[in-house]
């Protein structure tokens, strides 16, 4: 059977296909990602559940609701051939438009080669750095030089 191609479709639907073989489908509008409004409409209407659920928005971001109520921000992407998720922060501190350029900004250092979440570790390890907040500095405080003989 020959698979639908976009101009055989239904208007009602939307074509994607796979780069693997000329395999390809046909998937309803109605699965295809919801607008900016209609997404902070479901994300206003969400109540906990007895599990975790999430909520896609587009290109991995989605938004994780836990059973304790918290709705967070979270970024599936695959970096060396490994499934990761990077923490964007919690819905409503961090909002729709944020969540979207960060995971813009991690897509792009994807597209370079970078872990977006290695990258943030750098940041934050170079910012304690700079503002003294190291291990080291500590024992030295304490330590008094060494008395010959005693």
């Amino acid at each position: 059977m020959k698979p639908l191609s976009v101009q055989q479709a239904p208007p009602h639907a939307v074509d994607i296909t796979h780069s693997v073989g000329t395999n390809s489908r046909v998937v309803p509008t109605e699965l295809s990602l919801p607008t900016s409004a209609s997404l902070r409409r479901q994300l206003r209407a969400l109540r906990p559940a007895e599990k975790p659920c999430k909520i896609s928005d587009s290109a991995g971001l989605h938004v994780l609701v836990t059973p304790g109520g918290s709705k967070l921000w979270r970024l599936a992407y695959r970096f060396q051939g490994r499934q990761k998720v990077l923490a964007l922060g919690a819905y409503p501190d961090v909002l729709l438009g944020a969540a979207r350029r960060t995971r813009d900004a991690a897509r792009e250092l994807l597209e370079n080669g970078v872990d977006p979440a290695e990258a943030r570790n750098a940041e934050k390890r170079k910012a304690r750095i700079a503002a003294g907040h190291t291990f080291e500095p500590s024992p030295r405080s304490g330590l008094r030089p060494r008395r010959e003989g005693g």
